[in-house]
């Protein structure tokens, strides 16, 4: 069910309560008042509690969409050793370098395409810093991003469905999705679908956005509700980056099928 927008500023209350200092709270001497990843702090215990969630579980299928140079699925083969592990990343300036670090590794697939909402190909704009190009534009003016970033240039490039790419490959479940595609979950996910509708997907893993960044890429809220009518809900909620105006950016959102809820989730001990 998708939640109101009342419950959504209840919701939102809760969080700021819990991770935005009040006013008249002194921020620590040592947390630094410019822009500065809190999140960076937590990483590997995000990893952590993605393996606690598959710890017994047969994984064989992780998708890391939006692959970058491979830090994500290095990390994927010592939590899942048996898995294979399906790094998709679609920059030409990047793809030559994570199929160079995994030519050794038969555990790994690099997949040049764009994942999004259509198998074919797609305007693809390449930034100065890698990790902000995207399949959209900016949103206007520069404010949540560095000022030394800037447009390279805009390459049509191959592009391909989850839906497609599972069906040519015989997949038929998919353990842990991670997304890390700059605005580009909403096309992903319209571009999953059958998999989505079947619940062939565990836990999904995904950057969200509490703010603009790019012009039409899903805020929480709208990821949120475009997931809820295939049975997943949200698991956990990681802040990451705050700007200097003290807006909160951006983080990382797990969300599970109703599926594996019931049979993982639902299965821990109640609280004390």
């Amino acid at each position: 069910m998708v939640m109101s927008s009342t419950a959504w500023v209840h919701f939102a209350k809760r969080v700021v309560r819990r991770f935005v200092p009040s006013p008249t709270t002194a921020v620590p001497a040592e947390v630094p008042s410019n822009e500065e990843s809190s999140g960076t702090l937590d990483r590997r215990d995000r990893e952590k509690i993605l393996q606690r969630l598959l710890t017994g579980r047969d994984v064989r299928h992780v998708f890391d969409v939006g692959a970058n140079v491979g830090s994500l699925t290095e990390q994927y083969l010592k939590s899942f050793p048996n898995a294979a592990i399906h790094a998709f990343e679609p920059n030409p300036d990047l793809v030559g370098r994570l199929k160079t670090k995994f030519a050794g590794d038969t555990r790994v697939t690099v997949i040049d395409r764009v994942v999004c909402d259509h198998s074919g190909s797609i305007p693809f704009h390449i930034n100065l810093m890698d990790a902000t190009s995207s399949i959209l534009p900016r949103d206007q003016g520069r404010r949540y991003f560095p000022s030394e970033d800037r447009l390279l240039r805009k390459s049509e490039l191959p592009s391909v469905t989850l839906d497609d790419y599972c069906s040519l490959n015989s997949i038929h479940h998919i353990d842990l999705l991670k997304f890390d595609i700059q605005g580009g979950e909403g096309a992903a996910l319209r571009g999953s679908s059958r998999l989505l509708e079947k619940q062939a997907v565990d836990v999904l893993y995904s950057e969200c956005y509490f703010i603009p960044h790019y012009q039409g890429a899903l805020l929480l809220h709208e990821l949120c509700g475009a997931l809820a009518p295939h049975g997943y809900t949200l698991y956990d909620l990681f802040l990451d980056l705050h700007g200097r105006n003290g807006q909160l950016r951006f983080g990382d959102a797990l969300f599970v099928s109703s599926r594996f809820r019931a049979d993982v989730i639902d299965r821990f001990p109640d609280e004390p």
